[in-house]
């Protein structure tokens, strides 16, 4: 059976590899397929680690998840991917729907507060017309206990 030491040195080199191959598979003639097999290889091997080791200890699985990440950053500073905090993908995609139907995000966001208004005053009839409207604008509504969050349908 293999010691922890020995699986951590497994696991880097394992990611050392499909860094490698990815590398010379952008040599070759940006070879982008061939490349991106090689990041979902990397995909299920992080995956795999996260699953199986669970007897390895906090202080070991932190090492090795930073290597991974080493590598996805490597991956994605190639590729042009992951660049992005994806709040703010999310959220500039959000607005650029928004735009493309005309509407405005300080209008639904204002409306969104004069129903948690309405709802906090038990005002349900009220609550629900707000409801309706956002809906027609194809804005669906999703509460929870301390909040409303929303996305365009």
């Amino acid at each position: 059976m293999n010691k922890p030491s020995d699986k951590k040195e497994d696991y880097l080199n394992k990611f050392k590899k499909l860094v490698d191959k990815f590398n010379a598979a952008m040599d070759d003639d940006f070879n982008t397929a061939q490349a991106l097999g090689h990041v979902f290889d990397m995909v299920r091997l992080t995956n795999n680690f996260i699953v199986d080791e669970k007897s390895m200890s906090d202080y070991k699985k932190t090492e090795i998840l930073a290597e991974a990440k080493k590598a996805f950053d490597h991956f994605g500073a190639i590729l042009g991917i992951f660049q992005s905090d994806a709040d703010h993908f999310f959220m500039s995609d959000k607005e650029t729907e928004l735009r493309k139907r005309g509407l405005d995000i300080e209008k639904i966001e204002d409306l969104i507060k004069q129903r948690q208004a309405a709802r906090k005053q038990k005002d349900w009839a009220v609550a629900d017309a707000i409801r309706q409207e956002l809906g027609r604008l194809h804005i669906v509504l999703k509460d929870s206990a301390d909040n409303t969050s929303w996305t365009v349908e």
